[in-house]
């Protein structure tokens, strides 16, 4: 049994943490360290308050678009990974997933980074 209280005091800080820029500054290697793991700690807090039944069958419920595009069969290294346009196929780049979906494929994937890279 979990004080629900708390984990949603976490989460809705991390929410703010993660909130919409529009006109934001490039990345640096520890933004994006710190973006991963924001995203990793806040699917752990719902993952925990889904177990433990301290939230509501709509938010269980609840579908996220996700951004993903698949490679186009290119071999993608350290080299070329940032030449996105090339390596992958951005045409149908946004699914439609349930979030409990999307927050077990991104702590337990069976290939690290196969379907989720950030």
């Amino acid at each position: 049994m979990i004080e629900s209280r708390y984990w949603k005091e976490d989460l809705l800080n991390h929410a703010k943490r993660l909130k919409l820029v529009k006109k934001p500054r490039r990345w640096s290697e520890r933004l994006v360290g710190n973006f991963e793991k924001e995203i990793i700690i806040s699917f752990f807090c719902i993952r925990k308050l889904f177990e433990a039944n301290k939230v509501s069958n709509k938010c269980k419920e609840y579908k996220a678009a996700i951004y993903s595009s698949a490679p186009r069969g290119k071999k993608i290294t350290r080299l070329n990974q940032f030449s996105i346009d090339e390596v992958y196929d951005l045409e149908k780049e946004k699914i439609i997933i349930r979030l409990s979906y999307a927050i077990t494929i991104c702590l337990h994937p069976k290939k690290p980074g196969k379907y989720i890279q950030f």
